[in-house]
């Protein structure tokens, strides 16, 4: 009796905390709109200004917007269960792997909850579900007063009322081969189909679909929802009522009535949001152990296919969008139907108004049409609410997710939380009240979508094995099972283009993601390797990832190995027959590379050997590629062995198979391939290192690598936190030719380079450079080395906006000598006035500022730096010259460019070399160090600079005794022309393969008499 009066004392704190907040004597009436497959129509993600749909508008005028809803789950089933009973797929291990048998009510978790929809009838509500509210629409029936779950439809049918329309169905005229036309329909219109010969129509209960014409046809069965709706709002309520319209527009198949079609031109529809991408870029999980992986994918591919029998290339896929879109305005007029009747009925003011949807949907982005990925267009969800007492026209961007309606709803009406169970979400009511407020919700909404393992009727799935998504205010995080992870920033880049996992300054969003789905997961989580390329191999989720051929009688068990720390998870196999394979499709392998597979294997009762392959998993070709014999003792050991890719253009189709020659039982662990050159490249390993081989003039050549992602935790001493960071596969080393050597690397537009010049592993860097200016080069210049000593060098991105994986597409490493022959100057005395003379030195395009660096070589210091003025003037003094210049010692001095690809050090100057002395100084004398005027070299350019469609004009000193050879090299050392100037000839003209673009050149002029001069060249935009 005490429970009892305590729960009735908390009902009633509930429902007079409710009265007062909204301010009325009543409960309100809630009605849920619950669309099947609609994705939230945004601008940002893509559609959403394309869309027509000026009811759902309509109630964002009248409410708050939630930008960042997630669904629960992307896939129908499991979403909503989880809607409905409030719990997390995580939670109750129901994550909806053959949702047909494998139904919600049978699962130990969700069996003893109370849903909703029971929940608020037992507390005073009139409970309504029209249409499709669980997967299976007449689930649990009696949670309702009244459940309706109407006539899905149309349908083709293979012409027997009342039989499956999903069994044998005749191809439809247009429909793709190959792809389910109960899914995609036809490229023909109702009307067109209603008189089409061979076809018949009905819907799902076997009822005929007739139409002829917009006036003279069957109502669609959400049109059914609207009507009975629409008597609901017209009659009359003795008690609150609960409301739940369950739409399936706009799912598939893509029929609507033939208005809908024409709101939209077809030729006009704009797919410029489906942006071309590299599937090989997708986590391997997402495309082998995801469940209905192949759906969206396959689908895409064969309408991609198709296209070529069409006029322009994306035909079919407009289609599919043109009916998905027409769908989503037919959707939105019902909806205006039911806002018209409720605000003419009695209910106007005291009635919330919920929309939203079970998951997203892909239209041809990620590669993709259907659900079922953790990518925004699937996991996000639209989400409205308006009623009394909430903001209006407000847009709320916390992260907020479907687990969170249910306690939402309760509030609202002041209804108690179940006893049976504690709810997963959090009501949203403060934000409903103020949507830039604070609540007390999770940081993240959480998404989940199941892997392709067969999960047995009514047992609760591990929910270590499936993979999840996190969407913060900002960004979003996908975890998958395999260790892989994606992060994107919602804010720029939310169409998801480019992967931030290895973006140094996005590390502490991804620890903290990190810190979270491993707190969900009770610490079962795993993050990949950047050099693994097989997953799942550890058995440390059991058979995850894996598939069994073959014999039935062939089986396999893990269990956990406490004796060895090494081997944690073993697999025994058990093989009374030779004719099985166990498979796993989660590897990726690229052309050209070396890898190392290992395992550990060990024989019980064995009398044969285990055979390893690696196998082309193509429907075409399943060809042996590489193959492995281990023939395993009765103790651990370790099996290594190495191969080497070659013509794979696609890294996804391998396989690894195991299977043995004989019987009895074995056991294995640890299987791993491993990428050996990124591996190695993890630590700093002088005696691998990569060498360089430097030359004293640009033209030499120089080692041209390939570039790619591995993490490092050094951090950078240039005020650079490279943690982990981008670098070149491998360490390179290179021994000085000079005290000054100049180290170039360059990826694609996004790149922002950073290079590190180590004197030796393990020591701190002696320079580097952070680089600053996307897809250009980055430069870093290393001084006062010792000509003859090793140095090692790396190469790391830094500080990007936007990452992809193919951010480094490829780059040229150079190490180009610029240290020249030392000229004696003029000596300086100090108690003269001196003036330093630069004629001329000329402001290019490109130019960021003019610097003197002077070096006391005296005293071996660093170069000092001083900024020249704006605007040079012929002769000009050092405003304080004892800051740079001190008595009886030896100076350097030379003029620095600055160009925008990086700290450039021509030889706009031949550097100046002079002693310095203190004198009593000649009354009318003074000194100038005049950097222009030294002696003249054998060849000049001009003109200098020049325009991009000139010729080069050289002219030689000595053109009379010694024939020339000229080559021009751009930045990156590659040659863009060559040409002979005959002996005898003091002038030569000069004319590029084709125009130069703006930017740095060297011309390389070789004389036959053994001398080389290396001339700048500066090239200007038209």
């Amino acid at each position: 009796m005490i429970q009892y009066m305590r729960q009735f004392l908390s009902m009633l704190l509930v429902l007079t905390a409710s009265l007062c907040w909204f301010g009325v004597q009543a409960q309100p009436n809630i009605i849920f709109i619950f669309s099947d497959d609609l994705m939230a129509i945004t601008d940002a993600i893509g559609g959403g200004s394309q869309i027509i749909a000026p009811n759902i508008q309509r109630l964002k005028d009248r409410g708050v917007t939630f930008e960042r809803a997630c669904a629960n789950a992307t896939v129908c089933g499991p979403s909503r269960a989880s809607v409905f009973t409030g719990v997390l797929p995580n939670t109750s291990g129901h994550f909806g792997y053959r949702m047909g048998v494998n139904s919600w009510f049978n699962n130990p978790v969700l069996s003893e909850t109370t849903t909703m929809f029971s929940n608020m009838k037992s507390n005073g509500y009139s409970v309504y579900g029209l249409g499709k509210i669980f997967h299976k629409s007449d689930d649990n029936a009696s949670d309702f007063n009244i459940l309706n779950n109407n006539n899905p439809g149309p349908k083709v049918s293979n012409g027997i009322p009342g039989v499956s329309t999903e069994g044998n169905v005749p191809p439809l005229p247009g429909v793709v081969d190959g792809l389910d036309p109960t899914l995609y329909g036809t490229i023909l219109s109702l009307s067109e189909l209603e008189n089409y010969p061979g076809y018949d129509w009905y819907f799902n209960n076997g009822t005929p679909f007739t139409y002829i014409d917009e006036n003279n046809r069957s109502l669609f069965g959400d049109e059914q929802i609207t009507q009975q709706a629409v008597a609901i709002l017209n009659s009359v309520q003795n008690s609150p009522f609960f409301l739940t319209l369950g739409y399936r527009s706009p799912h598939t198949p893509l029929y609507a009535p033939d208005s809908f079609y024409d709101l939209y031109n077809f030729g006009s529809l704009e797919l410029s949001t489906l942006i071309p991408e590299d599937s090989r870029s997708f986590p391997i999980a997402s495309e082998k152990n995801r469940w209905n992986f192949e759906g969206g994918y396959n689908d895409y591919k064969k309408i991609q296919i198709a296209n070529m029998n069409y006029a322009t290339e994306d035909y079919l896929l407009r289609k599919v969008v043109h009916g998905y879109y027409a769908l989503v305005s037919f959707l939105d007029h019902q909806i205006g139907v039911i806002l018209d009747e409720l605000d003419a009925s009695p209910y106007a003011d005291n009635t919330v108004i919920i929309l939203s949807s079970d998951h997203g949907y892909h239209l041809g982005d990620k590669l993709r049409l259907r659900k079922t990925t953790l990518w925004n267009k699937s996991a996000l969800v639209p989400m409205i609410i308006s009623g009394p007492g909430i903001a209006q026209g407000e847009v709320c961007t916390t992260p907020v997710s479907l687990i969170d309606v249910y306690p939402t709803i309760l509030e609202l009406s002041g209804v108690q939380q179940p006893f049976t169970h504690t709810l997963d979400g959090t009501s949203m009511v403060p934000l409903l009240q103020n949507p830039e407020g604070s609540w007390d919700g999770s940081p993240y909404a959480l998404t989940a979508v199941a892997c392709d393992e067969l999960i047995p009727d009514n047992v609760i799935a591990e929910a270590h094995h499936q993979h999840y998504s996190l969407m913060s205010e900002t960004m979003h995080y996908n975890y998958y099972s395999s260790g892989e992870e994606e992060l994107y920033s919602y804010l720029d880049d939310p169409r998801e283009l480019y992967n931030l996992l290895y973006s140094p300054k996005h590390q502490s969003y991804l620890n903290e993601f990190r810190n979270y789905i491993s707190t969900v997961l009770d610490g079962k989580v795993e993050f990949a390797k950047p050099y693994q390329n097989l997953y799942y191999g550890d058995f440390s989720q059991k058979l995850n990832g894996w598939k069994k051929g073959g014999s039935p009688n062939v089986t396999a068990t893990i269990t956990e190995n406490p004796s060895a720390s090494e081997i944690e998870y073993v697999a025994t196999i058990n093989a009374p027959s030779t004719s099985y394979t166990f498979v796993n499709k989660n590897i990726r392998l690229s052309q050209n590379r070396t890898y190392q597979l290992c395992l550990n294997a060990k024989a019980v009762a064995f009398d044969g050997n285990i055979i390893v392959r690696i196998v082309r998993d193509t429907e075409e070709d399943s060809t042996v590629l590489h193959s492995f014999s281990i023939a395993p003792t009765g103790e651990w050991a370790k099996y290594c062995f190495e191969f080497t890719e070659v013509l794979n253009d696609d890294p996804y189709s391998r396989r690894l198979e195991i299977k043995s020659t004989g019987t009895g039982s074995f056991q294995i662990a640890n299987i791993s391939v491993e990428d050996v050159l990124v591996r190695t490249s993890l630590s700093c390993n002088a005696e691998n290192a990569q060498v360089l081989i430097p030359g004293d003039t640009p033209s030499s050549s120089a080692a041209t690598v390939g570039l790619s992602f591995v993490p490092s935790e050094i951090e950078s001493p240039c005020t650079i936190i490279a943690q982990p960071a981008a670098i070149l596969t491998g360490w390179f080393k290179f021994t000085a030719p000079a005290k000054e050597v100049n180290i170039w690397a360059k990826g694609n537009q996004d790149f922002v380079g950073g290079i590190e010049l180590y004197q030796a592993c393990n020591t701190p860097a002696i320079a580097c450079t952070a680089g600053n200016n996307p897809g250009l080069k980055s430069v870093l210049v290393a001084t006062s080395l010792t000509i003859g000593a090793e140095y090692l060098v790396r190469i790391f991105h830094n500080s990007l906006t936007y990452v992809s994986d193919t951010l480094i597409q490829a780059g040229v490493l150079r190490v180009p000598a610029t240290s020249v022959s030392e000229l004696t100057c003029n000596n300086l005395n100090l108690s003269l006035p001196y003036e330093l003379q630069l004629v001329p030195l000329s402001n290019y395009d490109n130019l960021v500022k003019w610097q003197l660096e002077i070096t006391n070589l005296t005293n071996q210091a660093s170069p000092v730096v001083y900024d020249l003025p704006g605007n040079i003037p012929p002769v000009f003094n050092i405003s304080n010259p004892n800051i740079y210049f001190q008595p009886n010692k030896t100076y350097k001095v030379r003029a620095r460019a600055i160009m925008y690809e990086g700290p450039i050090l021509g030889q706009f100057s031949t550097p100046c070399i002079f002693q310095t002395f203190v004198s009593t100084p000649t009354i009318g004398s003074n000194f100038s160090i005049d950097l222009q005027n030294l002696p003249q070299d054998d060849a000049e350019i001009y003109p200098n600079p020049m325009n991009s469609d000139s010729q080069i004009t050289l002219t030689f000193n000595q053109g009379e005794s010694e024939l020339h050879t000229v080559e021009i090299f751009d930045q990156l050392g590659r040659k863009v022309a060559i040409d002979i100037h005959s002996a005898g000839h003091a002038e030569m003209i000069v004319t590029p393969h084709s125009s130069l673009a703006a930017g740095a050149y060297f011309v390389v002029v070789k004389g036959s008499a053994g001398s080389v001069q290396s001339l700048p060249l500066m090239v200007l935009n038209r």
